[in-house]
């Protein structure tokens, strides 16, 4: 069941993923530069990331409050999709120190021209 529920995890992040490219892509469609449209597109998603996974999070809970056989095959799943969705969102924060070259500044994008747009 550890395995089903990385696998549901899974669809739930890629899904994530897929609505902050959308929103970056509709920044860049505005005609911002592309590190200015990065930014924006994910700021915007930051809190509503933050409450869908704590929604997601919560919703496995009661799992844990079961008792005899039906413990044992669900509360590893709960355990993979909590664990997986809270280190994905950890994970997908903005790390950078205050001041440092932010890491599209060190590669060249290949859809990006010399203006900075795409």
């Amino acid at each position: 069941m550890t395995l089903g529920g990385l696998a549901l995890a899974v669809g739930i992040l890629v899904d994530d993923a897929t609505v902050t490219i959308e929103n970056i892509d509709r920044h860049l469609a505005q005609g911002k530069p592309v590190l200015e449209a990065i930014r924006d597109g994910a700021s915007e998603i930051a809190t509503p990331a933050l409450v869908s996974t704590m929604c997601i999070c919560i919703v496995f809970i009661p799992i844990f409050f079961l008792s005899g056989v039906a413990k044992y095959p669900f509360a590893p799943l709960a355990e993979a999709v909590i664990f997986a969705m809270i280190a994905s969102y950890i994970l997908s924060g903005d790390r950078e120190k205050p001041g440092a070259t932010p890491p599209s500044h060190r590669m060249s994008l290949p859809f990006q021209d010399t203006n900075g747009r795409a």
